[in-house]
């Protein structure tokens, strides 16, 4: 399986699919990072324009296209003087850490701290009705700071590795992590089809995004670029470019994906290139005989609610129920859950020819904790949904890339019911 980097120098128009003129927006609205189906619509196209020229009225044809799916798909960072080849993996910021800013006597620091999982107390009350549910808290009081966009890759092993104490530790955002992608936003004047000249009054927006890394931002949001003028703030330092590798499954022998791809609205150029797979990561060891593990999003997750609909299966108590896992067969169960919102998706249905109905998606970087009841099996269970997605198999949002996790280790569960 042929494993690919996409990069771009070009301003990406990436629209959500709502439409233009709603309340409080004057044009498309842009989102921040490629959805997975972005992705693989831009490579099935490519597929199709490079076959017979009846491709897109070709039932058959399209049936198997549509069977091509995007898997294993994570950002990476390709550093100013680095090739492609040297591409650092980068994890979309977890939804259970949070930064916060502290205050030594001596100077303010950033500190990582992960949120802890815990029962609530006797004492305590709360209107969920699972009885079995850990709650996720923090014991620090520090001031909460706007999270970086990713965690780069040594970081991001430490905390699938679950080596992030509660204690929390210091965190050097120049070299741990990086924001991004870099946004902008474009105003455009409308023209009066009669005269060609400008229509006073008549304005769009249209907001993209140029797939280049910055050092993460400081406290209050700024960064330390010395040379900003007094009164204006400082331009983000840059890294390098940002870049996203991802695996096609479903290709023909014969069906190779062009060198150069359009993505998004108004075909702005991207480049593909094939790279080795050491672009993604390994499981962890440490995933070996534990009782819990943290499934992370990678990619959005198209569920139709807050959790996939197989795991987040409720008994008549309110407790959520034992289930298999589909692709391994493992027996979990939901404990705990940190989501941070959603996004919403349209899109373009090209089989059906006619707009898809609109979505809720879970945002990159949520975090399911699950129970195995074989902790012996913990292994396995990684190694079956590493890269993979929480959509059912064969279903359309696992084609389409959505829903994708990385297995982490549970380390920060504390004073919970049937946790030893």
């Amino acid at each position: 399986m042929t494993r690919y980097m996409l990069s771009s120098k070009e301003l990406l128009i990436l629209r959500d699919g709502r439409p233009f003129g709603d309340a409080g927006s004057f044009g498309g609205t842009g989102l921040a990072w490629p959805l997975p189906q972005t992705l693989a619509g831009m490579c099935r196209t490519a597929l199709v324009l490079a076959g017979p020229e009846d491709a897109f009225e070709n039932k058959e044809n399209l049936d198997a296209l549509l069977d091509v799916s995007m898997e294993k798909i994570l950002p990476c960072l390709i550093e100013e003087g680095r090739t492609i080849e040297e591409a650092e993996i980068l994890l979309p910021f977890p939804a259970d850490l949070l930064c916060l800013e502290e205050d030594d006597g001596k100077k303010k620091k950033i500190c990582l701290y992960p949120l802890t999982y815990s029962s609530h107390a006797e004492t305590e009350g709360t209107d969920w009705n699972d009885p079995d549910w850990l709650y996720p808290g923090l014991s620090s009081k520090g001031k909460p700071q706007t999270p970086p966009g990713f965690l780069r890759k040594k970081l991001a092993q430490d905390y699938l590795a679950g080596s992030i104490e509660v204690k929390g530790r210091d965190l050097d955002k120049d070299t741990e992590t990086i924001d991004g992608p870099v946004k902008d936003i474009r105003i455009h004047v409308a023209l009066d089809p009669a005269t060609r000249a400008a229509d006073e009054g008549r304005l769009y927006g249209e907001s993209g995004i140029y797939l280049k890394a910055v050092k993460a931002r400081k406290e209050s949001g700024k960064t330390t670029d010395e040379k900003a003028l007094p009164g204006k703030m400082p331009r983000p330092e840059p890294i390098g470019d940002m870049g996203i590798s991802f695996s096609l499954k479903g290709l023909k022998p014969e069906e190779k994906v062009p060198g150069v791809l359009y993505l998004g609205g108004e075909r702005k150029r991207v480049d593909l290139f094939p790279v080795k797979q050491e672009t993604f990561p390994e499981p962890h060891a440490v995933c070996e005989n534990q009782k819990f593990l943290k499934l992370i999003l990678i990619t959005h997750g198209d569920f139709g609610g807050w959790a996939p609909e197989w795991l987040a299966k409720q008994t008549e108590t309110g407790a959520f129920a034992w289930v298999k896992e589909p692709r391994s067969g493992i027996e979990i169960r939901l404990r705990s859950a940190v989501v941070t919102g959603w996004e919403p998706v349209s899109g373009w249905d090209l089989k059906e020819k006619k707009p898809k109905a609109f979505r809720k998606l879970v945002r990159p970087g949520a975090v399911y904790l699950v129970e195995l009841k074989t902790p012996s099996e913990s292994l396995s269970l990684a190694q079956a949904l590493w890269g993979q997605s929480l959509c059912l198999p064969e279903s359309r949002g696992e084609k389409d890339g959505y829903g994708q996790v990385l297995v982490g280790a549970a380390k920060t569960i504390i004073n919970g019911k049937d946790t030893e």
